[in-house]
């Protein structure tokens, strides 16, 4: 939640990243004390809007990074349809339990601080123990806001692999593949935890 992510390089940058793949990019602007009410807020209005605006609000996806990621992950994994898919950048969230038919990509600086990495390799492990579609990049080099401060071709193939996963997540039928298989995913993870 800040009133300057409409103006910041990151968010800028990775609404332009994911139009020019043919996705429609919103960065929007929150309040910190009603960060939910905002994306459900933003939610609202793209999907009364989107005939005028060209868009499906049907296929959104969250992408958060960071202190952000503590909002995002939470809200991808409780807002339901229409959200297809969330992304995490370095960061960490409270989550108690994932969705079966949410693929989330986790993005992993390999420079952060330890404890920060350490709590997004948990998350990763409770994904997986949760039998989510949990995806994992690592960029073992990367800084934090690698992004956005790494000029090199592990950024680039980190970006590119999260462009190729919203891609994926939002406009074939992978979403619907997922979502098909989320009862079998369920039952799996009920053996996993006896």
């Amino acid at each position: 939640g800040a009133p300057w992510m409409r103006g910041h390089v990151q968010y800028t940058g990775w609404a332009s990243a994911v139009t020019a793949r043919g996705l429609a990019g919103v960065t929007m602007d929150s309040r910190e004390a009603t960060v939910d009410e905002d994306v459900r807020a933003l939610i609202a209005h793209l999907t009364a809007n989107a005939n005028p605006m060209g868009i499906d609000a049907s296929r959104i996806a969250l992408w958060s990074c960071s202190a952000n990621v503590r909002r995002g992950l939470p809200l991808a994994q409780s807002l339901g349809a229409p959200i297809r898919s969330a992304v995490v950048y370095y960061g960490t969230a409270e989550q108690p339990s994932y969705r079966r038919d949410l693929p989330v990509l986790f993005v992993r600086a390999g420079q952060d601080g330890a404890g920060l990495n350490r709590g997004l390799e948990a998350m990763i492990v409770k994904a997986l123990a949760d039998n989510a579609p949990a995806e994992a990049l690592n960029v073992a080099a990367g800084v934090h806001g690698f992004d956005v401060r790494d000029d090199t071709e592990t950024t680039r193939a980190a970006i590119s692999g999260t462009l190729d996963f919203l891609s994926k997540t939002l406009m074939g039928p992978f979403h619907d593949s997922v979502r098909a298989g989320a009862n079998l995913a369920n039952a799996a993870a009920a053996v996993y935890r006896e």
